[in-house]
């Protein structure tokens, strides 16, 4: 639900189609797509708590977090180069197909040039320029925040290796860290250093009360699985609450200080709540999702379909993207974190504990 709350939010955006819902309503305090990547991320916070809880080793945990990210990504970029965009220069500029073989090496957005420099997360380029073109033939926007879940990876590892997770009231103080900050801002706004480098470009998108903040929300994930144990709950009053909250926020101001609070109470009590527990069970198409959504979109619109109005582009939208997310979970996904697990067993990576349940 969230992957597809991105590929809504970006219909607007990517389609030409005015302003966002949830950003004119907030007046620009939020946005549909920023809400679901914040989801993202505390969802992660949460379960990879759990995760660890349930086995420390930090070398297990290294290997499914590696073979659950970084494999499909790399499938992604390895498509994008040789696949789609050879593809669509065939199709939108006839007769140039020999023209992209020639650019591969050449210019500050060409096709190696996608992969050099995107390879390690880290997105240095995000769009592929095709010959004779003013354009990208590739642009995927969505990228820039698998640098930051993997950040956040490291970021609960450290935590973990050092006791924070251990004791509950160490990961609320980091949370506290965190956030504190964002109570700061909306009383005495302060601006973001100039991005010079990785550090600050690092900090003003992840950290800054003004930017993203998806390290916050990792972290807020943290603490509700540090205040809950990872147990169930659910309570109308509270919900209705929380709810409240944030309508009042969005309506009137303070939105910052409010979601790291509200939100996760709100997206956790669904995720318990929702009759939805057997949805995943044949696989998971939402990381799949994620990574095309936004490049399938900008192909729509290089083929005009956004001139057909929002229903028809954001149906397509969602129809094609969900495509090619069930493709990436079944081609490549789920045989990478098989190899991860088969890796774990083999080199006796999971702990004494781990070892016996595997074995039986």
């Amino acid at each position: 639900m969230l992957a597809l709350t991105v590929v809504f939010g970006h219909a607007y955006v990517i389609g030409g189609f005015g302003p966002e819902p949830l950003s004119a309503w907030s007046l620009q305090q939020a946005s549909s797509q920023e809400m679901a990547v914040k989801g993202f991320f505390i969802l992660s916070g949460f379960l990879l708590a759990h995760s660890l809880s349930r086995s420390p080793s930090l070398g297990r945990f290294a290997i499914r977090r590696f073979f659950r990210i970084m494999p499909a990504f790399w499938v992604l970029l390895f498509f994008s180069t040789f696949v789609a965009a050879p593809l669509l220069v065939t199709m939108i500029y006839p007769g140039n197909e020999s023209g992209y073989a020639a650019i591969l090496h050449q210019g500050e957005y060409s096709p190696l040039g996608y992969i050099r420099n995107n390879i390690f997360l880290w997105i240095g380029q995000d769009v592929i320029i095709g010959p004779q073109s003013p354009l990208p033939v590739v642009e995927n926007g969505s990228l820039w925040s698998l640098f930051y879940e993997a950040m956040c990876y490291t970021l609960l590892a450290l935590c973990a290796w050092i006791g924070v997770t251990r004791r509950r009231a160490g990961v609320f103080v980091l949370f506290g860290i965190l956030y504190l900050p964002c109570l700061v801002y909306q009383f005495h706004p302060f601006q973001p250093p100039p991005i010079r480098g990785l550090a600050s470009m690092v900090y003003n998108f992840g950290f800054h009360p003004s930017g993203t903040r998806v390290v916050l929300a990792f972290s807020a994930g943290m603490a509700a699985h540090a205040m809950t144990f990872g147990r169930p709950f659910w309570n109308a009053k509270h919900f209705t609450l929380a709810m409240l909250v944030l309508a009042l926020g969005l309506t009137y101001g303070g939105f910052g200080a409010i979601w790291p609070v509200a939100f996760p109470y709100v997206l956790l009590s669904l995720a318990y709540r929702l009759p939805f527990s057997s949805f995943g069970r044949p696989g998971d198409a939402s990381y799949g999702v994620y990574l095309y959504a936004a490049m399938i979109q900008h192909w729509l619109c290089l083929f005009g379909i956004h001139h057909s109005g929002l229903p028809v582009y954001l149906g397509a939208s969602i129809l094609l993207s969900l495509a090619f997310g069930i493709l990436s979970w079944l081609l490549v996904e789920r045989w990478a974190i098989e190899l991860g697990r088969w890796i774990i067993v083999r080199y006796g990576l999971g702990g004494k504990a781990n070892r016996s349940a595997n074995s039986s």
